[in-house]
């Protein structure tokens, strides 16, 4: 698969073992200008794009979150699979609009405690 936009990859197969289901990372625009403007993937990772070009969602902020522990331990609840799908992925429950506008302010230091604390008021 050949990318020539920012997109967040997801691995698609993780070992019983690994202490993570959920490893994304983005791919920016400068990275892909940097390699010369496009990449090719293989199908070992999930290829994940927005859909519209002008949401608070983006790239980084949808890997910020997948990187965290708690969207982790989320997606482990909904699957017992060490294969992680985009079609799984499309179950995860994201914050609404307005949390993820205050999300993306957030630091590194109180980024992840924050979702904690989102998705531990929202079940309640």
């Amino acid at each position: 698969m050949r990318l020539d936009e920012p997109c967040v990859l997801v691995q698609r197969t993780t070992a019983p073992e690994q202490p993570r289901r959920l490893v994304a990372a983005v791919l920016d625009a400068e990275t892909l200008e940097a390699w010369g403007g496009c990449v090719v993937v293989e199908n070992h990772v999930n290829v994940l794009r927005s859909r519209d070009a002008d949401t608070v969602l983006t790239p980084s902020l949808l890997t910020r979150l997948l990187n965290t522990a708690t969207l982790d331990r989320i997606y482990r609840c909904l699957t017992g699979s060490v294969a992680v799908s985009a079609y799984e992925l499309s179950f995860l429950p994201l914050p609404d609009g307005r949390e993820l506008a205050r999300l993306v302010t957030l630091d590194d230091a109180t980024f992840d405690s924050s979702v904690t604390r989102y998705y531990r008021d929202v079940v309640r």
